[in-house]
């Protein structure tokens, strides 16, 4: 399936959910295993990219900050595991909301990146293999006159990543921002890269 008739499948589905009618258990898992693109444009553009790593096994997640350029924006990369499994975290991540992650293990985490702090790592467990990613964006609101905290896995097509694969376990994600002309991916640029543990 290439990424318009991912689109188009989508659409479906959640209109079925709009009309209130009872999606089938492979469409349940079709519509969070699958990636979420941006229906605007002619080129792959993720909202939610969906990682294929090892079932049940150990996998260190690296995120590298490269471009942080918007200072009106903070944006955060985020990870999530896709069906059972768990995250390992650290000091460094956050819940959607912005606070600290309490628990020492999450299924979903926001990562605390700036000027300052320009990479994280953790561990990650998937019983189904896979992850997804996508960012947050935080930002004062000039119309809404109001702060304004969302993710790109989402309806608004303000969003979207350009990536580009630098090799089988790493991945570039050029992130759009919500406020600025529609084709700027200039403005937070970060690097996804996984490594399995290495089994004895």
């Amino acid at each position: 399936m290439d990424f318009k008739e991912n689109i188009s499948y989508r659409e479906a589905i959640e209109k079925k959910v709009f009309d209130s009618k009872k999606l089938t258990d492979s469409e349940k898992r079709w519509l969070f295993s699958n990636p979420r693109f941006n229906g605007r444009y002619d080129y792959p553009c993720y909202q939610r990219d969906i990682i294929d790593i090892s079932c049940n096994r150990k996998t260190r997640i690296i995120i590298n900050a490269l471009r942080l350029t918007d200072e009106k924006i903070v944006y955060r990369p985020i990870v999530s595991v896709v069906g059972d499994g768990e995250i390992k975290v650290d000091n460094a991540l956050l819940d959607l909301n912005g606070n600290p992650v309490s628990s020492k293990k999450t299924r979903m985490l926001v990562c605390l990146i700036d000027e300052t702090r320009t990479s994280v790592s953790f561990d990650v467990i998937s019983k189904s293999g896979l992850i997804s990613i996508a960012y947050q964006c935080e930002y004062y609101d000039e119309r809404t006159k109001l702060y304004t905290r969302e993710s790109s896995d989402g309806a608004k097509l303000t969003y979207g990543m350009k990536k580009q694969i630098v090799s089988d376990h790493k991945s570039l994600y050029f992130c759009k921002s919500p406020i600025k002309p529609v084709d700027d991916f200039d403005s937070f640029v970060f690097s996804f890269e996984f490594k399995p543990e290495i089994q004895k």
